[in-house]
């Protein structure tokens, strides 16, 4: 395999994956097994050798010869498919958590993050820019990815901008950070961004050489200089696997290497080798790279390692076709579908040794004696099957030293994972148990207000009526006053009775002179502001009045000017045309004249050339000589028709 092939200023960032979404995407491949066994060829490891010798549905379906590896291409674009989405979230490998609109998008951002570590990679990434004029691109494949990457950044409150959509952050979001959220290919292409800090390839889809990703990446001082480009990568995941794919293996050849590699490392996708950091401070890292100026040479990130198990699995594959094809006629046939197993182990070795040796049985059948077989046959006979038997027994071993090994790793990973999840829940529980403490101590806090408000409402209702009492105590005194049998004393509380009468009404007139003034003030502010208004107003409209006439005089001037003009113009065209009717005149008067002059020449030519000299002329002839009629019209008509002639000439 090769390592991934990157541009400049391009860039890997290699992430994990928590045990629940590796066991997903170990499982979504596990599906299609029978698939993946008729493409690619390879038998799953986990399957007992009870279900590899009686599984005759799998036989049919996955190693008919008859059917050929092209037709199993839906299913295992299929696989790829929901391997990436599980890559990429859970819930696009499940279309039930489509209808969940009650969730907010701050649970959904949770939620994001805890089945995804591109999510968690992205959250640290945008809190810790969220305080620099910063502009963040981030790109993925179009529909539901874009909807969650979305949802997502409005959960997070960061200000985001959506062309395809025509959407944007809400009134929620804060910060300086700008976040564009665009569509890689066609559906793209025509999104308008300007360039970008920083080009975040969420998925596979992304290609460098896209129009959009261009200008994203250019810069309008530097043209030189290129934003980087990250791609977020789950290690030894669908993704890791295609950028290591070999550029000289093309068409069903290279999707078959890349589904055997697929396979073959679907129990070890996610798991991060020691020299590789973990989110929180790969995003710390990209983080300081960009804020420190992108300089190419100060990435700190540890490149993407090449998948070596691959070429392993690409030569074991080669040499496997063979035995496969071996088998085929066995197939046919009626075998069961299954490895050597311990019963072919158990077989006494005469009995393979005649198996594996037909030229033997064929020396025995046609009568010649055993004892006169070489013993180069013999060892012919028993050499393979003591190197198959040794060659299974160490392939057996290697398989379950490999069991071994990543059951060891996933047990590990597990007790890391529960430890982690020990860790969350001791922190949970402290929370929770200093949220109880908050809630009983305001719980108290409102008993004592409780308790407070009704003892003074008892105080206010024992001053009320101690308040009343006396009052009353008071009017009995007085009318014992007033009804005293001394007149003096009743005199006087008659006077007392009277001046609290006057001072109520003195004290009630003084409130309504105090009302009355105030809305005099009121009524006096109305009326300024009502005359300020109509002074604005008589001023507006006297500068309009002046502004009007200006405009009739213009528009009067205009007319008069607008008139003269049509009257020069009209004197022009007649002026034109008199001269033009002058000029015709001249040329008919010209021809007229000239015409008379022929016809004076034609009249004179016509006397002298009369033949008539010795005949006397016709006395009717001679007295219609002063006729004013042309010459000739007694002549037979001769002269009318020159005439004519000369008149239509």
């Amino acid at each position: 395999m090769d390592l991934p092939r990157l541009g400049q200023m391009e860039f890997i960032v290699s992430l994990g994956m928590d045990a629940r979404a590796r066991d997903q995407y170990a499982q979504t491949i596990y599906n299609y097994k029978d698939a993946i066994e008729g493409f690619a060829g390879i038998r799953d490891d986990e399957e007992s050798s009870e279900d590899k010798s009686s599984d005759d549905e799998v036989l049919r379906s996955g190693l008919n010869p008859e059917k050929s590896p092209t037709s199993w291409l839906p299913q295992i674009k299929e696989m790829l498919s929901r391997a990436e989405n599980v890559v990429n979230h859970n819930d696009l490998d499940d279309d039930g958590t489509m209808t969940q609109e009650h969730v907010s998008p701050e649970d959904e951002a949770i939620w994001a993050v805890q089945c995804s570590t591109k999510f968690e990679f992205l959250k640290y990434l945008l809190e810790r820019f969220r305080p620099h004029e910063v502009h963040l691109a981030i790109l993925a494949k179009p529909g539901r990815l874009l909807d969650i990457i979305e949802t997502f950044l409005k959960g997070l409150h960061i200000v985001y901008t959506r062309p395809d959509t025509m959407s944007r952050s809400d009134a929620t979001a804060s910060g300086y950070l700008r976040v564009g959220l665009l569509a890689t290919g066609e559906t793209g292409a025509a999104a308008m961004v300007g360039s970008a800090d920083l080009v975040i390839a969420f998925d596979s889809s992304f290609s460098v050489h896209d129009h959009q990703v261009q200008g994203l990446r250019s810069t309008f001082f530097e043209m030189h200089k290129l934003s980087p480009v990250i791609h977020l990568t789950v290690i030894n995941s669908v993704e890791h696997v295609k950028r290591c794919l070999p550029s000289n293996v093309q068409g069903i050849e290279r999707l078959q290497l890349a589904v055997r590699a697929i396979t073959h490392l679907r129990h070890e996708a996610g798991e991060l080798s020691s020299e590789f950091p973990h989110t929180e401070a790969a995003a710390e890292k990209v983080f300081e790279f960009v804020d420190g100026g992108s300089i190419e040479s100060e990435w700190q990130l540890p490149p993407l390692t090449d998948v070596v198990s691959m070429e392993l699995l690409a030569e074991s594959q080669s040499s496997n076709s063979t035995s496969r094809s071996g088998t085929s006629s066995e197939i046919r046939q009626g075998a069961q579908k299954r490895p050597l197993t311990t019963e072919d182990e158990h077989e006494p070795t005469s009995t393979k040794r005649i198996r594996h040796s037909p030229g033997a049985e064929n020396i025995l059948s046609s009568g010649i004696d055993a004892t006169h077989v070489s013993e180069s046959i013999v060892e012919q006979a028993e050499t393979p099957g003591q190197d198959s038997s040794t060659r299974n027994e160490s392939q057996k071993e290697a398989e379950l030293r490999t069991i071994i090994e990543t059951a060891q790793s996933r047990l590990q990973e597990h007790i890391l994972a529960l430890e982690e999840l020990q860790t969350r829940h001791e922190e949970q529980r402290e929370e929770i148990h200093r949220l109880r403490k908050e809630r009983e101590a305001v719980r108290i806090a409102m008993a004592q207000s409780e308790r407070r408000r009704e003892t003074q409402l008892g105080e206010i209702s024992k001053l009320k009526d101690e308040k009343a009492s006396l009052q009353k105590e008071l009017d009995d005194a007085r009318t014992a006053l007033a009804n005293s049998t001394v007149p003096e004393i009743a005199e006087l509380e008659t006077a007392r009775a009277e001046a609290r009468h006057n001072l109520e009404a003195k004290l009630h007139f003084e409130r309504k002179v105090d009302s009355v003034q105030r809305d005099f003030e009121f009524t006096r502010t109305q009326y300024q502001n009502a005359s300020s208004a109509a002074f604005e107003a008589s001023q507006e409209t006297a500068s309009l009045r002046d502004e009007n006439e200006a405009l009739k005089q213009k528009a009067s001037g205009e007319a008069v000017k607008l008139k003269q003009m049509n009257a020069e113009r009209a004197n022009s065209l007649h002026l034109d045309r008199i001269s033009e009717l002058e000029a015709t005149l001249l040329e008919r008067d010209e021809l007229i004249k000239k015409k008379d002059e022929d016809l004076t020449r034609l009249r004179g030519r016509g006397g002298l050339t009369t033949r008539a000299t010795s005949v006397p002329r016709s006395p009717r002839s001679v007295s219609r000589a002063s006729s004013p009629n042309p010459a000739g019209i007694g002549n037979g008509g001769l002269g009318i028709s020159r005439a004519t002639y000369l008149r239509n000439a």
